[in-house]
């Protein structure tokens, strides 16, 4: 049973397709449930004797994704095998902000007779590059703002300590920072000092989240 915002959202998705845009750019935010959305637009070609692919590109997402009875496949291997591929109508893609990368654009290519909805909720990358290069519509749902403010997700502070960071230091590749730069200007005594007097000042003790750069430096930060 979806939520009326997320009823909301798949019939404008719908919508999309009956105007006979074949490339959708779907924007929800984190804990809009997407993965339910997903969950509906498969059941609905299934029910049509349509066949449908979710691709991911994390092994966790696999595993999620799978959990709710969708058929899913990580691009890596998906791009690797285009030739014995099964057939699909309706191709979606998860984490899309990433869908200008090779990998992706091959795939795309080759299913260039079904219909393709990207599902993220960043549409926008750090090279600039444009996304109608890939998509032809794009359909956005209601905001997280909105979410939390009708109580479909919980309120949260905010706060982020003032870093000794070059952003001039930090390479691009591939519309993201580059690991190896990242690790230069975060994994630093003084940065992790300023994560902790943060943290100390207005969350110790409390369950708290905190977003790192990687898995080793999410470590790091844990330790220190």
């Amino acid at each position: 049973m979806l939520y009326e915002h997320q009823l909301e959202f798949l019939n404008l998705i719908k919508q999309s397709i009956k105007a006979n845009h074949r490339r959708i750019m779907c924007v929800a935010p984190c804990g809009f449930g997407k993965s339910v959305i997903m969950k509906h637009i498969c059941d609905s070609a299934k029910s049509k004797g349509n066949s449908s692919l979710v691709i991911v590109h994390r092994i966790e997402l696999v595993n999620q994704l799978e959990e709710r009875g969708l058929n899913v496949e990580m691009i890596q291997t998906l791009s690797r095998h285009l030739n014995t591929a099964d057939d699909y109508k309706i191709i979606i893609i998860d984490e899309a902000h990433l869908a200008l990368a090779s990998t992706y654009r091959k795939v795309i290519e080759h299913y260039s007779n079904a219909t393709i909805l990207y599902f993220t909720a960043t549409p926008r990358r750090l090279d600039g590059q444009a996304f109608g290069m890939i998509a032809d519509d794009i359909v956005i749902s209601k905001s997280a703002k909105w979410l939390i403010n009708n109580g479909y997700l919980a309120p949260y502070d905010y706060y982020a300590p003032k870093l000794l960071v070059d952003a001039s230091k930090l390479e691009l590749t591939q519309g993201d920072y580059s690991q190896a730069s990242i690790i230069e200007q975060m994994d630093k005594p003084k940065v992790y000092g300023d994560i902790f007097a943060e943290w100390c000042k207005f969350a110790k003790d409390k369950k708290t989240i905190v977003y790192a750069s990687s898995l080793q430096h999410s470590q790091r930060i844990a330790d220190y």
